[in-house]
């Protein structure tokens, strides 16, 4: 199914690795906890993450851009602990949702820490967030216990999925074509990321919402 462009918007974007502290990400998170203190009345400062925390191989940062070269999405993983990766920074801006970059973002996050050992993961948001609980829960997560010290019960939402059991199409799940190992645009996959350098969407193919999770 191929969406049609809305009036305004680049329907073409490519998604590639970017270090955390890029400055298209930089801008993108400052837009995130923008938002989530406009929301909630306080947010998680980006600057207390550090880009090593989402280095490969073991994490990674993946941002997505317009054909303008304009900083449309982002998202992120990093081991929680030895097993479970920690997915952060999710956000897309607000021109570029309703096009699936949520989901295709963390569909690659979550491929890319199974390819470095991680057995599941965990995430948060907040429970005004209806778009991206809806997209979490889509993808086979389930409700836990709030894991980060001092969090609002009230407000946090954390979540959990495991990873194992996941195939290509698992609890309605499309498998990314640059997932696959060879033969993929963009040439060879950097040191440590097991997925394609760059992934391209053109005319906006996708399906579902793309929400600003967490």
């Amino acid at each position: 199914m191929t969406l049609a462009a809305r009036p305004g918007f680049q329907s073409a974007w490519t998604m590639a690795p970017a270090p955390y502290d890029a400055p298209g990400v930089h801008q993108l998170l400052l837009d995130l906890h923008d938002e989530e203190r406009s929301m909630y009345g306080f947010a998680d400062d980006p600057a207390d993450a550090s880009a090593s925390q989402f280095a490969p191989p073991r994490g990674l940062f993946l941002l997505v851009q317009g054909e303008n070269g304009q900083a449309l999405g982002c998202g992120g993983w990093r081991f929680l602990n030895t097993q479970t990766a920690e997915i952060k920074g999710m956000y897309v801006r607000p021109e570029a949702r309703s096009r699936s970059l949520g989901r295709e973002i963390l569909l690659r996050l979550e491929a890319d820490a199974k390819l470095g050992g991680a057995t599941s993961t965990q995430l948060e948001t907040g429970v005004a967030n209806a778009a991206a609980l809806a997209l979490y829960r889509s993808l086979g997560y389930l409700p836990i216990t709030s894991y980060r010290p001092g969090r609002n019960p009230d407000v946090n939402r954390a979540l959990h999925c495991g990873l194992l059991a996941l195939g290509p199409t698992a609890a309605g799940r499309r498998a990314p074509s640059c997932l696959r190992p060879t033969g993929i645009q963009g040439g060879a996959p950097p040191a440590g990321c097991g997925w394609a350098k760059i992934c391209t969407n053109s005319r906006g193919g996708g399906r579902g919402t793309s929400p600003r999770p967490g």
